[in-house]
């Protein structure tokens, strides 16, 4: 049982982390502008490549925008591919939502849809928020949810070596209930800079860690 729960935790990282796999209905083959007020550009070709360490284990992965689009729950979504330097794992799908000042991530694999509430841009410094997980509200049908909190607002970042401005650090947690009240099992820490998107991911769980840091990144304009 522990294995399983172990491997269920790490699934639960890989999608959060980098949105995997999920093929979504009538796509809109578009162009879509980023603006500088953005802390997720969406343009057509912008990418960016990180270094990930799982536990010791490192892998170099590039996320990029196809310019694809698809409606869900009346939030606009915009798909990216994701492929692995190592070839190790296949290439992956996910999808970025970034309207109204709310950032989701949504990804799908077997029976479990997973949308991640990671930052509103207008919540103040120490301001928190609860949002399910999928329409369910579900993961392997205990209930879900993800609770998370703004921790600083316009910091400087320093990743491989880069100083990244404007930048917004959020914690949140994802919690089930399997019956004694949700706790948490996995939480997460993301650093996203205005104008760039996510340009560190930390995830800790009770045997795991998972960093993944921004090591080079292109935003187009158009």
């Amino acid at each position: 049982m522990k294995a399983i729960i172990k491997h269920r935790l790490y699934f639960y990282v890989a999608i959060l982390l980098l949105m995997a796999g999920c093929k979504l209905d009538k796509p809109d083959y578009s162009s879509f502008f980023a603006t500088a007020g953005t802390y997720q550009p969406v343009t057509k070709g912008s990418y960016w490549t990180y270094q990930e360490n799982a536990s010791g284990d490192l892998d170099t992965s590039t996320t990029t925008m196809t310019g694809v689009s698809t409606v869900i729950n009346n939030r606009t979504y915009y798909q990216v591919s994701t492929v692995y330097n190592s070839q190790v794992s296949p290439a992956e799908s996910g999808y970025f939502s970034n309207g109204g000042h709310i950032y989701t991530t949504l990804g799908k694999s077997g029976s479990d849809t997973l949308e991640t509430y990671y930052l509103n841009d207008t919540t103040a410094v120490n301001g928190t928020w609860i949002a399910k997980v999928n329409g369910n509200g579900t993961l392997s049908g205990f209930p879900a949810r993800i609770a998370g909190q703004i921790v600083e607002k316009n910091i400087s970042r320093t990743v491989n070596g880069k100083t990244f401005t404007n930048v917004i650090h959020t914690k949140f947690y994802l919690q089930q209930d399997n019956g004694t009240g949700f706790t948490t099992t996995i939480t997460f820490d993301y650093f996203i800079a205005k104008g760039i998107g996510i340009i560190e991911q930390d995830a800790t769980g009770v045997d795991f860690t998972t960093v993944r840091i921004l090591l080079d990144y292109s935003i187009k304009s158009s």
